[in-house]
């Protein structure tokens, strides 16, 4: 039981992370992590207008996207949401992963290319 408590205790602490950089990032919007995140109250990790978010913080090394953890999340965005599925994950040496369907992350990169900013 200790060491669920614990790795709750990482995964709520990484979650806390990944929101303050999103905060950082998009200013003057509302975020933060859900309330009772996995236990069906709000979905994903990551409350915020643009990403339904999914955090993972991994005891190894190497870091693996496990399927049926993306195909849930892409299950949770309801038809009309514009918002994009992205999983976080971190390894035990504390490098962080985004992970985003190509599609979505050639259209986000169009995007910013047909608005001079890359």
């Amino acid at each position: 039981m200790k060491n669920y408590k614990l790795s709750k205790r990482k995964g709520f602490e990484f979650e806390e992370l990944v929101a303050g950089i999103f905060s950082e990032i998009f200013q003057n919007k509302t975020i933060r992590p859900t309330r009772g995140s996995g236990c069906g109250n709000e979905y994903g990790d990551i409350s915020n207008p643009y990403f339904f978010v999914e955090c993972k913080d991994r005891s190894t090394k190497d870091i693996t996207i496990k399927k049926d953890i993306w195909d849930k999340l892409c299950s949770e965005i309801p038809l009309n949401s514009k918002k994009l599925p992205l999983y976080v994950l971190q390894n035990k040496n504390k490098d962080k992963f985004a992970v985003l369907n190509f599609t979505d992350f050639c259209k986000i990169m169009k995007r910013l290319y047909s608005e001079g900013l890359i």
